[in-house]
């Protein structure tokens, strides 16, 4: 099956304004956070923003201390009058685009216009509307409902942000066969109708489209319904476990979109479920073992032996990988198995928690036995190749594993009142830590048993650490607002997608002129050609984060493989230096 996604899926601004809005209460108070009613709807998110100690209450009566987030939807100008005369301090959390239907329609109101809103009457948006109407009005949700009306001569119409287009045309038209003189303001976000234009070309390219969001989100009906109406099969679901893969196995193409208020990891799990469905042929086979060798860190692992080798011959290590004479392959073998248990092992903890689901963690928890066996026997194999290779060896990896398997651990207890418990708690520590990991098993174990060129070593620092930093800050890219949700602060998180783009870009550049001023000035003697060539993965980096990352992000799987593609360019850079130098 073939699975085309909508550029515009998943969260839209106002809704990432009220996250922000509502995260940034709860960091920077001591005191309880509130929301008047969900922040947004999508239940999945609410569930995690309590966890985060923004509370969802349907009723403040009684509280008169702390912040109220009002939620993006906004609210009446009484409701937020009563909250501030009982001394809650109010966060304006309202989307942009509803703050301006609010002002349109006091405005309006204000020099005596009737307001016919054209939306769902219960919907929070409404209520908040129909709030600012100091001169009557009425809500209407399909035209034949304004014939029911009793219109003054002056009348404008004003619609729900997530409004259908079409419904609302139908709606003005009747409205002017009775007051010709109303006015229609355009209240309806530019974002839904691009979403729901969108709809509408994307139907075209497919045989079915599925609509991810919550059920309650006035959004995503509306996406359903404009799916629907163009007479595609259209399946309206919440996350991944609400596929219907019978249904669904009969179509060669689908199209997936997102409601407004949609996280990019409950996207991402749909897609990668719906690439799944449809399991027969050669291309399903090839697929799933590569999904099996990703989610389970095989692949990853095997990337780092690659890496590892490509090191060892910038240490001035001969050997081809296959050969016994030295000690290449122990040092392969050491790097494969840590790296495969520090991330086996930390997906297994992660996976236990609930954050959120994604393919890779829910691989980890159905396999958990076979991952908890299998890093147990690749930590005594690395141990014990190790000890072989001496005690400054055995105590680097000892180290490197301390450092890796306490990453999610909390070190300091509860009764010591310090913010960072956790060494993942630590800002943007997790691509630094992942960083330091692999180079320390892939150059500094090698170089400490026998040191070789220090030219060559500083090289292999270099290509370990930038390659594995810009690798592990791409999966951060890909959900930067899922992150905010969890409260870590990944580099994207603290810094913004643009400005780490940037850095990024600026670091592969960085490795790139240093691995073409070592390999020219000869200074790693009979290397110095494989340094050039290795000036390829750095190449490969910059071309990924300028075209490459923005359509892989919304499959989990296609963007492991194009970063685990920079280790095994380099490995085979050098295996290739090696046979034919």
């Amino acid at each position: 099956m073939r699975v085309i996604v909508a550029e515009k899926a998943g969260f839209c601004m106002g809704v990432r304004n009220a996250l922000d809005k509502a995260l940034a209460a709860a960091e920077s108070s001591s005191g309880e956070v509130y929301t008047l009613g969900p922040l947004i709807h999508n239940e999945r998110v609410v569930q995690t923003l309590e966890r985060r100690g923004v509370r969802c209450r349907k009723d403040l009566a009684g509280v008169t201390h702390g912040k109220v987030v009002i939620r993006a939807h906004g609210t009446t100008r009484e409701k937020r009058a009563e909250l501030e005369s009982r001394g809650l301090e109010v966060v304006e959390g309202t989307c942009p685009h509803v703050l301006r239907s609010q002002r349109l329609a006091a405005e309006w109101s204000g020099k005596g216009y009737f307001v016919v809103i054209a939306g769902d009457k219960d919907h929070a948006e409404v209520v908040g509307l129909m709030g600012h109407c100091t001169n009557g009005c009425a809500v209407v949700s399909h035209a034949a409902e304004v014939d029911g009306l009793r219109l003054p001569e002056k009348v404008c119409i004003i619609a729900q942000t997530t409004f259908n287009e079409s419904l609302l045309g139908e709606i003005a038209s009747r409205v002017k066969l009775l007051r010709p003189e109303a006015q229609v303001l355009p209240t309806i976000c530019r974002a839904t109708a691009e979403r729901q234009e969108e709809v509408v070309r994307l139907s075209r390219e497919v045989e079915a489209v599925v609509v991810v969001g919550d059920k309650g989100s006035a959004n995503t009906r509306r996406l359903a319904e404009v799916a629907s109406a163009t007479g595609k099969p259209t399946f309206l679901v919440e996350g991944a476990e609400d596929l219907d893969a019978e249904a669904l196995s009969r179509y060669s193409v689908v199209g997936v979109t997102a409601g407004a208020s949609t996280p990019s990891w409950v996207i991402q799990s749909v897609v990668e479920q719906l690439e799944a469905i449809g399991r027969q042929g050669v291309r399903w086979w090839v697929r799933n073992l590569l999904a099996v060798l990703v989610r389970s860190s095989v692949c990853t692992a095997l990337g780092a032996a690659a890496l590892c080798y490509c090191c060892c011959l910038l240490l001035g290590y001969k050997l081809l990988p296959w050969q016994t004479e030295g000690p290449i392959d122990e040092y392969m073998t050491i790097a494969f198995s840590y790296i495969f248990t520090v991330y086996a092992m930390n997906r297994l903890r992660e996976a236990g928690r609930g954050e959120r689901y994604t393919a890779r963690l829910h691989f980890s928890a159905r396999h958990k036995i076979a991952l908890t066996i299998g890093s147990c026997l690749l930590f005594a194999l690395s141990g014990y190749v190790s000890w072989g290779l001496g005690r400054r060896v055995h105590l680097l990896l000892f180290a490197a594993y301390v450092m890796g398997l306490i990453y999610s651990l909390e070190v300091i207890p509860r009764l010591l009142r310090i913010r960072y418990r956790k060494l993942r708690d630590i800002p943007a520590s997790k691509d630094v830590f992942t960083a330091a990991g692999w180079t320390t098993v892939c150059v500094l174990i090698p170089y400490a048993r026998e040191p070789g060129s220090l030219a060559g070593a500083i090289v292999a620092v270099l290509l370990a650490l930038v390659v594995n930093f810009v690798r592990a800050t791409i999966f951060d890219l890909t959900d930067i607002q899922g992150d905010r949700i969890l409260g870590r602060e990944t580099l994207p998180v603290l810094l913004g997608a643009r400005a780490t783009r940037r850095l990024l870009l600026v670091l592969t550049g960085v490795l790139l002129v240093a691995l073409v001023a070592f390999g020219a000035s000869g200074v790693l003697g009979e290397n110095s050609g494989l340094a050039l060539l290795l000036a390829l993965c750095p190449i490969y980096l910059y071309l990924y984060l300028r075209m490459g990352q923005q359509w892989s992000a919304r499959s989990e799987l296609r963007c492991s493989l194009f970063a685990d593609a920079s280790l095994f360019l380099c490995g085979g850079i050098a295996l290739v230096w090696a046979l034919v130098s």
